[in-house]
């Protein structure tokens, strides 16, 4: 068998080896790739819109916002006009008295269904805003445990009688309740019941499309309470 020779012959990788390699590749897949990273970035784009659409379709359902009209009828309660509550003019004060009188109502009132504590609380906060001294009141007054109505209603109820709203010279009103406070089985409690009378002020701001609580469908109209004091009445 012959054997191989010793040789130290070096073979020369010619100097543009490399570079006709890499064209080569270039010609092959450099296509692939710069597709592939253009439609990466196309997906990504994409993607990226996605997201914000999909980010400002919850944001507008969220903020679902309420135009409320305001029908006028006749005597027969046929519809004669509407508008949207925002172009009202002026407030009818039978209105007003009446949203007092609902206001002291929920207020006030006990009752041992929690719904309709529920209820009664967040149409009172309807008519209340952050930034006015009535606010803050009643919610120090709910803040002590002996007047959380929750609380309260485990052991009593208290009913709700309105007897006088009147509209002071000065702009404020005066409201008068007779307030019955049952047990839970229905007894009158005499020490806890009274006449109580406060005295209120008031504000008018017309809803607009920009205020979403003023889109409340518990306050439509705009009508809120600024301040308020009240008090039980002495009785001789």
């Amino acid at each position: 068998m012959k054997k191989l020779e010793k040789t130290n012959e070096v073979r020369v990788i010619p100097t543009d080896f490399f570079e006709q390699q890499a064209a080569h590749w270039d010609q092959r897949y450099g296509g692939m790739a710069r597709d592939k990273k253009m439609w990466m970035l196309v997906g990504i784009i994409a993607l990226m819109v996605l997201v914000i659409i999909g980010i400002g379709y919850v944001k507008q359902v969220s903020e679902g916002k309420y135009i409320p009209y305001i029908v006028e009828v006749d005597k027969v309660g046929e519809s004669v006009s509407y508008k949207p509550a925002e172009r009202i003019s002026s407030v009818d004060q039978r209105i007003v008295e009446a949203t007092l009188g609902r206001f002291i109502y929920c207020f006030r009132t006990v009752s041992i269904d929690k719904r309709t504590l529920k209820v009664n609380i967040d149409e009172l906060y309807s008519l209340l805003n952050q930034k006015d001294p009535a606010y803050n009141k009643i919610t120090q007054h709910f803040g002590k445990a002996e007047n959380d109505p929750y609380k309260r209603a485990v052991t009593s109820v208290t009913s709700i009688d309105i007897t006088n709203i009147m509209k002071m010279p000065s702009g404020e009103w005066i409201l008068k309740w007779n307030e019955n406070v049952f047990t839970r089985k229905g007894k009158l409690q005499p020490a806890k019941s009274g006449h109580y009378q406060a005295i209120v002020n008031t504000i008018i701001v017309p809803s607009s499309i920009n205020n979403e609580k003023d889109m409340n469908l518990l306050n439509p109209i705009g009508i809120y309470i600024r301040d308020i004091s009240w008090q039980q009445e002495l009785t001789k």
